[in-house]
């Protein structure tokens, strides 16, 4: 019994040791480990560049952290599947992007100069472009494409066409299974 007793205390003896001897974290690597997780957090990251921003546009007085609570929010908003705010977020950019296309069109149209026609036409053409797209973001999120699922297609292009409506599944490719093969005959999708 006496060795037993002396073998399980220095097994609990090399244990301790074992867990003493790993590298403890330091405080500058866990600073670390928490920066690198704040950076790719996608509410914290989108907020760090919506603040770089939104100084400029509003002023200094302005919160990240408020910042990242609310775009939590607007995340969750979304999961849940309310997307009342994005389709008021496209409207707006759509609106706005309309507005720099006739502010761009109208400098254009007053340029002296063929550079200053040449510099604000491209850019309003983009602005249209932009904001066709954005139209186009709107009508799919309001009103998504159905998908229609088929399992021929039939495309000849002028040429005699053959079709195969039976097919052969073997899922299992040992020798035996080879013998056994079923066929089965493709149904009409209505």
């Amino acid at each position: 019994m006496q060795k037993k007793s002396t073998s399980n205390k220095q097994s609990a003896k090399t244990l301790t040791t074992k867990k003493e001897s790993r590298p403890r974290q330091t405080e500058a690597q866990a600073q670390k480990q928490q920066m690198t997780h704040l950076i790719n957090d996608a509410p914290f990251a989108n907020a760090c560049a919506i603040e770089l921003f939104a100084k400029q546009a509003f002023g200094e007085d302005f919160d990240l952290v408020s910042l990242v609570v609310e775009l939590d929010k607007n995340i969750k908003t979304v999961k849940d599947g309310d997307l009342s705010d994005l389709e008021a977020m496209l409207v707006s950019q759509a609106k706005a992007l309309q507005l720099i296309f006739l502010n761009l069109t109208r400098r254009a149209s007053k340029a002296e100069y063929i550079r200053h026609l040449q510099a604000y036409m491209p850019l309003a053409l983009k602005a249209q472009a932009q904001s066709r797209a954005t139209i186009q973001a709107i009508v799919e999120l309001k009103y998504p494409r159905q998908v229609i699922v088929t399992q021929q297609a039939n495309i000849a292009n002028g040429a005699p066409q053959q079709v195969n409506n039976s097919q052969t599944i073997n899922t299992d490719k040992s020798p035996r299974a080879r013998k056994k093969k079923e066929t089965v005959q493709n149904e009409l999708l209505e």
